[in-house]
């Protein structure tokens, strides 16, 4: 009776313990955010129905007020999702189950009392399961029937479902594009999508699942981009719109070296092993690559270099981490040189790294990495040593110091050279990084940047792995040293709510106080605690932003169904006065846009109209302002190419005499007469309307502009880091006439012809300037704004980022600036002082010389052409548009932070972005292209969830899971027929990777046995890759390789049927390795 008594008081403790429902199936996952409290954690429950499937998810008092928010998915009698609602406020934090009408209730309560928060999916009625029609969330799409719908078809012999057959002839680097004809009817599948505004885009796919075609409607005209394979399904050929039409229209066989084929497509050139072994952009000659035997990319050559004879190498270790890059001279190398090599970079101390089958000739080293140790601190100048060494800083992270495991698998430490020889002694850069126990970088120390200065940087954390704060400790040359120190605040749910600011032991900064509503989102942020300097916003159902405010500069949004920005009504507050303007947009059938006018004619709103052509290079560029006397043209443009480049433009509108304008002038008046010049890089080298020659380096940057034109001659110089990192800008000048100040080295006005020379350093966040030899710190850049002789500047910015003003620290405005929807700057900006450099999208606008463009870190960008001065290092993401267009040509919908590739600027864009562009380029540095994706793509998805559900992405610490039914009998119920599938071709052998003893031991005679053979290298359990570089779920249990004739021979140990076949999961493993390598293994069995 007593054991009774003790087992009923115990299961009544633990249902008053536990807050989830007892009949609901579920998993509970706490995420401890405190290192002693165990009541501080933040909790997640998933609940499953009877069959499996997640039916709602709650996130236990995750909002400000700490409510919970709860999600809820609805499915059909066929087990497909059909509705997931949006996240719904419930009071409380007991984390129970909520019925679905309560669930729906509070969702519509909670998100703006629109009738219909939820995404539909409908889907065709049959075993396929395709989805046939999407509505996203909102009233106004459902009632209206405003969905994405797709339609399956196949090709037609004629109309907007043919599509031509482009085949290749020749073979590997000799070949050309045979005179297409029609596909046949039937012969492809056709999907159709028709967006929310009625827009139709077709995706054409081969019987192979190859795609063939993209084609976008424009009013009913086609846009196509063509995908042509080779013999062994390599991407061969892309063929955009305008080659596309012409090719078409002129119907005949072509070479690589025709004059369309090397303006407008891409080509790639694959070896034996279908590696890309040559590349050839849009308007750039081609690129060489050379790999070894393990098949790493280990040099690279554009056709700058190829003048040359320069090489960029790049050598990995044994693990296949980059530990040295250059620039090298060698004449001996080709992939039929390195085919049966193997290059391996290994520390060997004093003497640095050693290559295996590669010596460096004439040789520029650009970047050293040491991983694992510090062993190289050592081997270094006891001066630098001293100054990279480890020094703990108490209140910030500390090293973790077990011998020979504290940082393995680690980077630990680098050097990096600048782009121009000569400057090594004065710019190029050491580091030694430091991490703790958890892997976590809590130390960065830097050195010999201008005269052995120092560079460090301290970070603490809390529990959750945030950063709570940073010290940054600077000093160049004789200057005093420069302590920055960042504290970061968290709320419960790890939201950052306060960012602060210290300066060498001044008075604490609130740079950004920020608060957020229940749904996750940032209702308001405010600065130095200034009424003046806080902005609120508002969204709409889908969380677009709908409205920012601040006694400022204010904006009010609306969207198209599609989410393309409609009309902006926004006010701004300066010194000289209040203006508002009401400003609509245009967009074409491609979502460019079209117009920009101003709907009230308020005095100083500009005006603009585009007109492209098919791949997105603008023909015609008109652009005005409004005046109490009328419409002033700033600009009439007709622009013509040569394929993607601009040849000439002729501008029929007069140049503007103010000296703030930044219109498109012809300096030299030169009109048609001449035209402007690209390196083979697609890089501009001359620019006769600016009077303007450019060298560019190896990075396709300026590395120095000379300006000969009737107001101003002169040169900037540009030093880089070979990372691109941008260290300093020499400028030397000389004046024929009176120049704004902004447009001069010094910041006066003057009539004199005179020359002045100042040169400016980029050492991190922190810029100098050394004017007539004097150096001086000029600013320090801040989060939200800078420093500038002890003073705190701040911006306040648009919805896609904008300096639109900059205020002193009270919120006094000093400076306002507007621009066209391109970045050009209006001419009435106001300014009280010194122009502030740094305007659209946050990036350095360069006007000296009036040369009026915007630094985007990998490339320039001319806001008066609307378009970047070289190749998209990315443009192979968005095979259609020209490499040189701006943000797809819709500058409000997206950003682009670097100048490498344009994100959206709201999250609708994301679908629409990717979603037109399945194809992509061939992989050529696996390692890096893939992490740096991958790293781009987490980050951006972290910050859109976080924006909309609080504490989307967690990591579970500790998970427990309770549910009414068997694990098994779940899992079978939610396992679907494809997954099944996909998990039977992996069954794990359960004696692990080596397997059993009679495993092992024919392993090792087929080790011997291809030894005996001749084979060298002969490696176990070697990953298999695809040609295209990409990592498979299979190893090969032995690898060998025949140094004579190259063959690779691959052997598979493994369990055989008793009629003397391998047992399916090896036969599996085979048939996978067969399709991936073109070569069976050698199959042993060991029973």
């Amino acid at each position: 009776m007593k054991h009774s008594i003790l087992f009923i008081a115990y299961i009544v403790y633990c249902v008053c313990a536990m807050s989830q429902s007892q009949d609901q199936n579920y998993i509970r996952t706490k995420t401890m955010t405190d290192e002693t409290d165990p009541t501080k954690f933040i909790e997640s429950i998933q609940y499953f129905d009877g069959l499996g499937r997640p039916v709602q998810t709650v996130q236990v008092g995750i909002t400000p007020e700490h409510n919970s928010l709860v999600t809820l998915q609805e499915y059909d009698a066929c087990g497909r999702n059909v509705a997931t609602w949006l996240p719904a406020v419930i009071s409380g934090k007991d984390g129970a189950f909520t019925g679905s009408p309560e669930v729906k209730s509070a969702a519509i309560a909670s998100n703006i009392n629109d009738s219909k928060p939820y995404s539909k999916t409908i889907y065709e009625a049959s075993p396929l399961n395709r989805i046939l029609e999407q509505y996203g969330p909102g009233s106004k799409w459902h009632s209206w029937n405003y969905s994405i719908k797709t339609n399956y078809l196949t090709n037609e012999a004629n109309g907007k479902l043919s599509c031509m057959c482009f085949t290749i002839t020749g073979s590997n680097l000799n070949t050309s594009l045979v005179k297409p004809v029609p596909f046949a009817s039937g012969e492809l599948y056709v999907t159709e999508v028709k967006n929310e505004e009625g827009y139709s885009s077709y995706e054409f796919k081969n019987k192979q699942g190859q795609v063939i075609l993209t084609r976008q409607l424009n009013n009913g005209t086609a846009h196509d981009t063509y995908y042509v394979y080779d013999d062994f399904d390599n991407l061969s050929y892309v063929i955009p719109p305008m080659l596309a039409d012409k090719l078409i229209k002129e119907n005949k066989q072509i070479t690589d070296n025709s004059l369309e084929v090397k303006q407008y497509a891409y080509l790639y050139k694959y070896d034996e092993r279908n590696r890309c072994i040559r590349k050839r952009l849009p308007g750039c000659d081609w690129i060489y690559y050379v790999y070894d035997r393990g098949d790493r990319l280990i040099f690279t050559q554009n056709a700058e270099q190829r003048k040359t004879g320069e090489w960029l190498y790049s050598v990995p270790d044994a693990f296949g981490r980059i530990v040295q890059t250059g620039i090298c001279h060698n004449t001996n190398i080709s992939n039929n040189n390195y085919k049966d090599k193997l290059v391996v970079g290994t520390y060997e101390g004093s003497s640095g790294y050693s290559f295996s089958n590669f010596s460096p000739e004439d040789t520029r080293v650009l970047t050293i990495n040491y991983y694992d140790n510090y062993d190289f601190l050592l081997d270094m100048k006891q001066e630098r040593r001293t100054m990279l060494e480890y020094e703990e800083r108490q209140g910030y992270g500390k090293r973790y110091n077990v011998h020979n495991y504290s940082a393995k698998g680690l980077l630990t430490g680098t050097y990096v050279n600048t782009t121009i020889p000569g400057y090594e002694d004065e710019f190029d850069e050491y580091s030694a990084l430091y991490y703790d126990d958890r892997g976590r970088l809590i130390q960065t120390k830097k050195c010999s940047l201008l005269e052995l200065g120092v560079d460090n940087e301290y970070i603490a954390y809390n529990f959750q792995g945030k950063p709570i704060k940073k010290l940054h400790e600077h000093s160049i040359l004789t200057l005093n040293q420069t302590n920055e120190i960042y504290s970061y605040d968290y709320d419960h749910a790890g939201r950052l709510i306060e960012t602060k600011h210290k300066l060498n032991g001044g008075s604490e900064i609130v740079i950004a106080q920020n608060t957020y509503n229940e749904l996750g989102q940032l209702s308001s942020t405010k600065t130095n605690n200034q009424d003046a300097l806080k902005t609120n916003y508002k969204y709409n159902i889908r969380s677009w932003l709908a409205d920012s405010n601040n006694s400022i500069y204010k904006e009010k949004l609306e969207y198209d169904k599609i989410g393309n920005i409609t009309s902006i009504n926004d006010y701004r507050e300066s010194r000289s006065g209040s203006s508002k303007w009401n400003i609509s947009m245009m967009y074409d059938g491609l979502s460019r846009m079209i117009e920009y006018m101003n709907k009230d004619g308020g005095f100083g709103t500009p005006n603009a109209r585009f007109i492209y052509d098919k791949n997105g290079n603008i023909n015609n560029i008109y652009r005005s302002i409004s005046t109490n006397t009328g419409t002033v043209f700033h600009d009439f443009m007709t622009i013509s190419y040569l394929g993607n480049q601009i040849e000439t433009i002729e501008d029929a509108a007069e140049d503007s005499q103010e000296y703030n304008s930044y219109d498109f002038r012809d300096m030299a008046g030169v009109g048609k007469l001449q035209s402007y010049e690209y390196d083979l890089n697609g890089a501009v080298t001359k620019d006769p309307y600016r009077c303007a020659t450019i060298e560019n380096n190896y990075l396709n940057l300026p590395q120095r502009i000379v300006v000969d034109n009737p107001l101003v001659s002169g040169s900037i110089e540009y030093l880089y880091l070979a990372t691109g990192k941008k260290l300093a800008s020499t400028s030397s000048v000389s004046l024929r006439h009176s120049l704004n100040p902004s447009e001069i080295a010094g910041g006066t006005s003057t009539d004199e012809s005179t020359d002045r020379l100042e040169s400016t350093y980029y050492c991190g966040n922190i810029i100098y300037k050394i004017i007539d030899g004097a150096i001086c710190l000029d600013r320090i850049l801040i989060d939200n704004g800078y420093i500038k002789d002890g003073n705190y500047y701040f911006y306040i910015k648009d919805h896609i980022g904008n300096n639109r003003a900059t205020t002193n620290s009270t919120g006094q405005v000093k400076a306002m600036d507007d621009y066209f929807p391109f970045g050009m700057p209006i001419k009435d900006s106001k300014w009280e002082e010194t122009p502030q450099r740094y305007r659209f999208g946050g990036k350095e606008f360069e006007t000296l010389m009036r040369l009026n463009l915007y630094d985007s870190h990998a490339r320039f960008y001319d806001p008066a052409l609307d378009r970047f001065m070289s190749v998209d290092p990315l443009c192979e993401k968005y095979y259609s548009i020209s490499p040189y267009a701006y943000c797809l040509n819709n500058p409000l919908g997206h950003i682009d932070p670097d100048g490498k590739f344009p994100w959206p600027a709201i999250p609708i864009f994301l679908s629409l972005l990717f979603e037109s562009q399945p194809v992509n380029a061939p992989t050529l540095n696996r390692v890096s292209n893939a992490r740096n994706m991958e790293v781009a793509w987490n980050s951006y998805n972290e910050g859109v969830l976080s924006n909309f559900i609080p504490g989307a992405k967690m990591e579970a610490v500790s998970t427990r899971v309770f549910i009414q039914e068997p694990v098994e009998k779940i899992v079978r119920k939610t396992v679907t027929s494809e997954v099944r599938e996909e998990i039977g071709k992996f069954v794990p052998n359960p004696f692990g990777k080596r397997g059993g003893q009679a495993h092992q031991d024919k392993v090792a005679e087929a080790m011997e046995q291809l030894k005996s053979n001749g084979f060298e290298d002969i490696r176990t359990e070697r990953t298999i890759y695809t040609p295209n570089g990409e990592k498979t779920r299979r190893a090969v249990d032995v690898r060998g390789i025949n140094p004579t004739t190259g063959e690779v021979k691959y052997v598979q140990v493994g369990r055989q049927n008793k009629n003397e076949t391998p047992v399916a999961r090896e036969r599996r493993a085979l048939d996978d390795i067969e399709k991936t390598t073109g070569q069976r293994p050698i199959f042993i069995p060991y029973n």
